[in-house]
């Protein structure tokens, strides 16, 4: 038996995941909640929030996110939401990241309806709970935003009586790509069954619904941008300024306009002993950081300027 599932990413981030630990507090609540009140309690609040075709309404649609059915549902959802919510926080800011949140849970549903539609009507009344469509949806737009990073994962092996587990990375595209491979392949196999008890569809749909919003977000130009961000300050620091240069410029393509990518080539073109490029590219930073009022970042990079 081979487990594996994330833990984080190699993403540094600079405020703290507010929304994203709410999120997790809100569900360990409500479930906690539930189990002191006892099961008839629970099944009642199923029955009337958990989401069901046959009667759908928009108190379920919100509901059904924070209803889980057992511990492991609840635990393996939140772990997926620790792994991936953090990151978009940080990026997007609580208020977009929780929008981001709601309407990936609303695609996720609402792509399981149809398909309880098409292919399972005698679904239509079953109730369905749970937060994973939602954070589908996180996963697939993490995976466009930071698709350079690296996912830390916890695994276990079990072969009979060996046990081995531990801790490591794989690269995002990879654990996303194959995540996705196995639900797909799970929803397309559930077709053809009468019934199923994890909505496959949900996770499909939420997740599409993700990777939508990052494309028609252009995230995966910001992810691009960092990405030779990065690799540009690694080579400047090796003393590798031609490479390094080369890494800005592509910064420059994928961020037009920016006035760091402007500053970035111009400090390479000095060390390279090439003055007359770098003051035309310090000036072009300055001008740049005018345009957006940004007077303090101005002043600095003229006070470098100055002072070279």
């Amino acid at each position: 038996m081979f487990l594996v599932f994330p833990v984080g990413s190699d993403h540094e981030r600079d405020r703290a995941p507010v929304a994203t630990l709410a999120l997790i507090g809100a569900n360990a609540a409500v479930f906690s909640l539930l189990a002191l009140l006892g099961e008839p309690a629970t099944k009642a609040t199923f029955e009337r929030l958990g989401y069901a075709p046959a009667d759908p309404g928009p108190l379920p649609i919100l509901a059904h996110l924070f209803l889980h059915a057992n511990l492991l549902h609840l635990a393996g959802n939140m772990v997926f939401l620790w792994a991936f919510g953090p990151d978009l926080e940080d990026d997007l800011g609580p208020k977009r990241f929780l929008g981001l949140y709601l309407l990936c849970g609303l695609a996720a549903i609402l792509g399981h309806d149809l398909f309880v539609r098409i292919f399972q009507p005698a679904m239509l009344a079953e109730r369905t709970i749970g937060s994973s469509g939602a954070i589908s949806g996180l996963i697939g737009f993490h995976v466009i935003r930071f698709f350079r990073f690296r996912l830390r994962v916890y695994y276990l092996i079990f072969l009979v009586v060996y046990v081995r587990q531990g801790l490591g990375w794989v690269p995002s595209l990879l654990f996303v790509g194959l995540w996705f491979a196995v639900q797909l392949a799970a929803s397309l196999t559930s077709t053809r069954a009468i019934a199923s008890e994890v909505a496959y569809w949900a996770h499909a749909a939420g997740f599409l619904a993700g990777l939508g919003m990052a494309l028609g977000t252009r995230q995966i130009r910001r992810g691009s941008a960092e990405l030779w961000l990065s690799r540009g300050r690694d080579r400047f620091r090796s003393g590798k300024w031609w490479q390094a240069l080369e890494a800005y410029q592509h910064l420059e393509k994928a961020d037009p306009g920016s006035a760091l990518a402007a500053a970035e080539q111009a400090r390479c073109w000095e060390l390279l002993r090439k003055p007359d490029q770098a003051q035309t590219l310090f000036a072009e930073a300055i001008r740049r950081l005018l345009a957006r009022q940004d007077v303090a970042g101005a002043c600095d990079v003229y006070l470098e300027v100055a002072t070279a």
